[in-house]
C-alpha cells in the first residue's frame, strides 16, 4: 500500500529538492548540483524557513520525495487588500508525471492558500513548458496577464 505524504519541507530534504529543480528540461541549464553551490541553496532555503510569508511543500510517496512547490503569501494594497499567493518551483519527479501527483500537489497548494485567506492564487511558467502550461489550465487557471522578468 503507497503512502502519500505532503509536509512542509525540511533542511533534511535540500538536496532532493535541489536534484528535482535540476531534474527538468530548462533546470539542467540553470541548477548547479554541485557541493560547491549547496552553501547558496541553503542559505536561500534557511531565509524561506524563517519566512512567515514563504513555505516548501515535499510531496513524499512511500519514504521518497517525488515532488516540491514553494508557496509565497504577498500582502497588497490592491483589490481591497486582498494577499495573493504565488506558487512557485512546482516539480513531480519524472518517473512520476502524469499520474495525477502534480494535480495532488496543486489541490494541497490551493487548499493551503485558502487556508490563508488569499484571494487568488497566481503562478508563472516558462512559456517553453507547454505541458505544464497546458496542466494549469487543466485546474482552471487563466492566462489573463502578460508576465515580465529583468535579470540582474
Amino acid at each position: 500500500m503507497s503512502t502519500l505524504i505532503i509536509e512542509k519541507a525540511k533542511l533534511k530534504n535540500l538536496k532532493d529538492l535541489i536534484h528535482l529543480l535540476f531534474d527538468d528540461d530548462l533546470g539542467k541549464d540553470r541548477e548547479n548540483i554541485s557541493e560547491t553551490s549547496f552553501n547558496n541553496y541553503k542559505k536561500s532555503f534557511m531565509k524561506i524557513l524563517n519566512d512567515s510569508n514563504n513555505e516548501i511543500f515535499t510531496m513524499i510517496l512511500n519514504d521518497q520525495i517525488i515532488g516540491m512547490m514553494q508557496l509565497t503569501f504577498i500582502p497588497g494594497l490592491s483589490m481591497e487588500g486582498m494577499t495573493r499567493c504565488q506558487i512557485e518551483s512546482v516539480r513531480i519527479k519524472k518517473d512520476y508525471r502524469n499520474k495525477g501527483y502534480g494535480s495532488e500537489l496543486m489541490k494541497k497548494g490551493i487548499e493551503i492558500a485558502k487556508l490563508n485567506k488569499c484571494g487568488l492564487i497566481q503562478l508563472t511558467s516558462n512559456k517553453e513548458r507547454l505541458k505544464a502550461i497546458n496542466f494549469y489550465k487543466k485546474l482552471g487557471f487563466l492566462s489573463t496577464h502578460k508576465s515580465f522578468k529583468l535579470d540582474l
